[in-house]
């Protein structure tokens, strides 16, 4: 006759569990552990790969029939029967100054892949830095906000550089200045030892030191960006497109007291 377990007072007894230590490590071997880490890391930088090819490869497919808007508008700018009326100049204008702001904006993603990949490429030539501003001015800045930019050559310049690239980095310091400020943009040529500068001043609100260390990272916005297109990229880029100048490339400001952007490069002779 089997006999019955009397509870106690805990209630009924059981068998005892297997012991469980929840802090013990899990063993795993150096190359193991390596060989994840390496193989994680691959896959990230493959899958970054991808992105960026596709991104580049319609990047190009972008500017090919941007150039042809481009070039369109540009000829029919010069169509003697069309210089008399105002209202379609005025068009044919904003036109090509929207398509050379939409064909800068198709060269930082072009750039921000080849700096990525670490394959960043200049086409070097001599350029006359005083003709580069002319030509940026021209391009890049509506005629309705010419009057609100001032010119100073103090020194004419030669310099071995990427004119496109070049340009797109005045162009981006001199679009900010006419977004930020109200007031007249002053773009500045003169030399400084043996360094051409090119600086681009304003009278706007400033930054702040802190803001001043950090405005050349990527995706860092001026303050005040919110109301105003953009993408956080074009003075990331142009750091980087100085630097592979060997160039220098700052800015000074103050609260208040408005903002200089500059970029130096070496004079050629």
């Amino acid at each position: 006759m089997s006999r019955l377990r009397t509870p106690t007072r805990h209630g009924p007894q059981r068998p005892p569990a297997a012991a469980v230590d929840d802090a013990a490590p899990v063993e795993v071997s150096p190359a193991v552990a390596k060989g994840t880490r390496d193989d994680l890391a691959q896959r990230a930088r493959e899958a970054q790969g991808n992105v960026d090819e596709r991104t580049t490869l319609i990047a190009h497919d972008v500017r090919t029939p941007l150039s042809i808007i481009m070039l369109e508008a540009e000829l029919l700018e010069q169509n003697p029967m069309l210089a008399e009326l105002s209202a379609v100049r005025r068009s044919l204008e904003r036109i090509v100054q929207n398509a050379s702001y939409v064909n800068r904006l198709v060269g930082d993603i072009l750039d921000l892949a080849s700096v990525d990949a670490g394959t960043l490429q200049l086409r070097l030539q001599e350029l006359d830095l005083g003709q580069l501003v002319a030509s940026t001015i021209e391009r890049a800045v509506s005629s309705v906000d010419r009057n609100r930019v001032v010119v100073q050559i103090k020194e004419p310049a030669t310099v071995n550089a990427d004119a496109n690239r070049l340009e797109r980095v005045l162009a981006n310091f001199v679009s900010n200045a006419l977004k930020y400020s109200t007031t007249p943009v002053t773009i500045v040529l003169d030399r400084v030892q043996q360094r051409a500068r090119v600086s681009v001043a304003d009278r706007g609100a400033g930054l702040t030191p802190e803001q001043a260390r950090n405005v050349f990272d990527r995706y860092r916005r001026m303050p005040g960006a919110e109301r105003h297109d953009g993408h956080g990229l074009g003075l990331f880029i142009s750091r980087r497109i100085v630097d592979a100048h060997r160039g220098r490339i700052g800015v000074i400001s103050s609260p208040g007291q408005g903002s200089r952007f500059f970029f130096e490069l070496p004079i050629v002779g």
